[in-house]
């Protein structure tokens, strides 16, 4: 396991990060997001979107729970959920969920924490923290494949 720090002091550097990561990400890969709301998550996965060359109108999760783009020049998909309204522990195999998470797929994950049984497919988690004036954000791998990433991140 391997844990980078960076911290943020606005927008565009949120923004940066994500394109630093963008050219690294290969499916099957799962980002978790963890942090307060307006630390800057749904920020920096729609920069990775960007980053990866999805043109098209990148929507928040929030009442959907999940939003799919296709990503040709990786020949996989992105899902990117949020389960910031989910109350209680859901059933993956009840929500569906579990036909995401495919060896051809990068998913992204707001609220991982709602979900326990997402935990254990995990490769990389970001967690987010306000700090005065600006965030930390903390990339810790959680897989071979997260650790390559973050030894290969310049930040």
């Amino acid at each position: 396991m391997l844990s980078k720090g960076i911290l943020l002091n606005n927008e565009s550097e949120t923004k940066e990060l994500a394109r630093k990561i963008a050219p690294l990400l290969s499916a099957p890969f799962v980002i978790a997001l963890q942090g307060d709301i307006g630390t800057g998550k749904t920020t920096l996965v729609r920069a990775l979107l960007q980053a990866l060359n999805v043109r098209e109108n990148i929507k928040s999760p929030t009442f959907s729970l999940v939003e799919t783009y296709e990503l040709p020049q990786i020949n996989c998909d992105f899902h990117h959920f949020d389960l910031y309204r989910l109350e209680e522990e859901p059933s993956l195999t009840t929500l569906g969920f579990s036909d995401y998470f495919t060896p051809y797929a990068i998913c992204c994950i707001e609220w991982h924490e709602r979900s326990k049984s997402l935990l254990a497919s995990v490769d990389l988690l970001l967690k987010f923290e306000w700090l005065p004036e600006k965030r930390r954000v903390t990339l810790t791998s959680l897989s071979l494949k997260a650790l390559e990433l973050l030894q290969k991140l310049e930040i």
